[in-house]
């Protein structure tokens, strides 16, 4: 009887892991299958002599140097959701958070709908985690990663000639209220902004801007490398127009 009570309990135990694992699956891949169709409409309608011949006029030195800002790009952001792991205490290992972020935005800004696809990313890489912990974190991660990325926008607008006088002292007012916010951390921003939750530590925000820069910097690096020579802009005016366009 006892046999019998633990072979039932062991198949009970295998079917629940068996569910859990197709539910895990049949959301990706059907969203596997509605990216792919819209990959394919969107396919249709280009030019894909004129992509194939625009792309061979490509160096191979200016393909090696894309590829390895890339890489760099992926490295800064798995470094970013190290820093939300630790933040949100999920106990991640170090490595593994970096890998399931690298995994998670590659397949967000491969696919689209960033919240969908980051979060049902980052729920199959952690088994332990709910959906709505996938969720709160892939928001977390977003929203984090959105103000460093307006702070260092406004910061580069400010100092480049690329907006009219009065949207660049906009960019500056919006610099000096980032510092100001960041100054609150030094003492006791619940006590201050009657803020439910504290700010993050200093360190952490200041690893959040540091990996933000390198994972912009390099990814505008890499699209900068393949444009014609010939068209070329200057390098900080260029880095100030991305951030403005990655932003928006």
């Amino acid at each position: 009887m006892v046999h019998r009570a633990t072979a039932d309990t062991d198949n009970t135990e295998n079917e629940d892991g068996l569910r859990a694992l197709l539910t895990r699956q049949v959301l990706p891949l059907g969203l596997l299958v509605i990216v792919g169709y819209l990959l394919i409409r969107q396919l249709a309608a280009m030019d894909l002599r004129a992509a194939i011949a625009a792309a061979g006029d490509i160096g191979v030195g200016q393909w090696l140097l894309a590829v390895l800002a890339t890489a760099g790009s992926f490295w800064a952001f798995g470094r970013f959701e190290w820093v939300m792991h630790r933040l949100g205490a999920t106990g991640a290992p170090e490595r593994y958070a970096q890998i399931a972020g690298i995994g998670a935005v590659g397949a967000s800004q491969l696919t689209g709908f960033g919240l969908l696809t980051g979060t049902l990313a980052r729920w199959r890489m952690f088994p332990e985690m709910s959906v709505w912990q996938a969720t709160r974190l892939t928001v977390g991660v977003s929203v984090a990663f959105m103000l460093c990325l307006a702070v260092l926008a406004a910061a580069t607008l400010a100092v480049t000639p690329v907006l009219s006088g009065g949207w660049r002292l906009l960019a500056g007012v919006a610099v000096i209220a980032a510092m100001a916010l960041f100054a609150m951390s030094l003492w006791r921003p619940r006590r201050l902004l009657h803020m439910r939750r504290a700010l993050p530590p200093i360190r952490a925000q200041v690893r959040l801007m540091i990996y933000t820069a390198a994972d912009t910097g390099f990814a505008a690096l890499a699209l900068y490398v393949l444009l014609p020579k010939d068209a070329l802009p200057a390098p900080d005016l260029f880095y100030a127009v991305f951030l403005l366009a990655l932003f928006v």
